[in-house]
């Protein structure tokens, strides 16, 4: 069996029901494979690798289950990277599957669209690793089965997210070893996992701070899964408290309708500027100025830690 046949094995077994892909090269050479499979799992050919990583991200975001992406090294690790990136920030299960685009020995040489980390090449580990929860290099055959398995793992776990598998191109096309002295597993089992405990004295004080509250309120930003939401919405029920959902901007004027007080935290000024009635700032933990917004941005200590010191002799 070559590598390639046990990549589309396991993809199946792991549960992938579609790839999206604009293939190139060592991604070429497992179409055969998908293609004797394409009862099992369907490939999607898209326009782009943009495309093809929105759609796996999306997917992935829409089923709970890893939206598979595949795609040439240089360009899932570019244009490829705006469906990842998302998927990334938003917590969308999703697998990458790609390669580092070396055949032929030439993997140190340098040559055009080598991922390799080499020098004249790029590093895609590098790049992907930057943007997945998970991402691995396989340059043994066995490895390429391995890394597929832990990467739908890890993008299946309870915090969610985009694994990547980078694999070796020549792997592609070389031989399973019969009796590789890493054992393989069934891919079944690496899908177990044991939820994490919540501190028992960490809920308790929740609790009696919930209970305690004169004015108990929960505020949903609009960043909750709709589940967790509804979750949240029957703890506050069972406590008398009021749940709003609301955006980062309706929120506090919705309390503050209601006589409370709101204290945030935030870096964005504009977002400050535009929601707060009275500002601190803090520069390296010491406060530097406080009061309404107006009188807060035109303060020469603010503008001075924003901006920097200027002198006629920069300018």
């Amino acid at each position: 069996m070559q590598t390639k046949q046990a990549i589309v094995e396991t993809l199946i077994e792991c549960g992938a029901q579609t790839a999206f892909t604009l293939p190139g090269l060592g991604i070429t050479w497992t179409l055969d494979e998908f293609h004797k499979r394409r009862k099992d799992i369907r490939v999607v050919l898209t326009r782009s690798e943009q495309i093809a990583s929105v759609m796996a991200q999306v997917s992935g975001r829409l089923t709970g289950r890893p939206g598979l992406f595949m795609g040439q090294g240089p360009f899932v690790s570019t244009t490829g990277a705006f469906g990842i990136l998302e998927a990334h920030f938003a917590g969308s299960p999703m697998v990458v599957l790609t390669e580092t685009s070396d055949y032929d020995g030439f993997g140190q040489y340098g040559v055009y669209q080598t991922m390799t980390g080499d020098y004249g090449g790029a590093d895609i580990r590098q790049m992907l690793g930057s943007i997945t929860k998970y991402c691995t290099y396989a340059t043994e055959p066995q490895d390429a089965v391995y890394g597929i398995q832990l990467a739908f793992k890890h993008a299946s776990l309870p915090r969610k997210g985009p694994a990547a598998v980078i694999l070796k191109t020549p792997i592609i096309r070389r031989e399973m070893p019969e009796a590789p002295r890493a054992r393989l597993f069934p891919s079944a089992g690496y899908f177990a996992h044991t939820p994490a405990r919540p501190d028992a004295a960490a809920v308790a004080l929740l609790g009696d701070m919930l209970a305690n509250a004169r004015f108990p309120v929960i505020v949903d930003a609009a960043f909750l899964k709709r589940s967790w939401r509804e979750r949240f919405a029957d703890i506050a029920r069972g406590a008398g408290a009021a749940f709003a959902i609301a955006t980062c901007t309706a929120a506090p004027a919705t309390l503050r309708a209601g006589g409370l007080t709101v204290l945030f935290i935030e870096h964005h000024i504009r977002l400050v500027m535009t929601l707060a009635d009275q500002i601190s700032v803090l520069d390296f933990g010491r406060k530097i100025a406080e009061g309404p917004p107006a009188a807060v941005r035109s303060d020469p200590a603010v503008i001075e830690a924003y901006l920097g010191k200027w002198s006629h002799a920069q300018v």
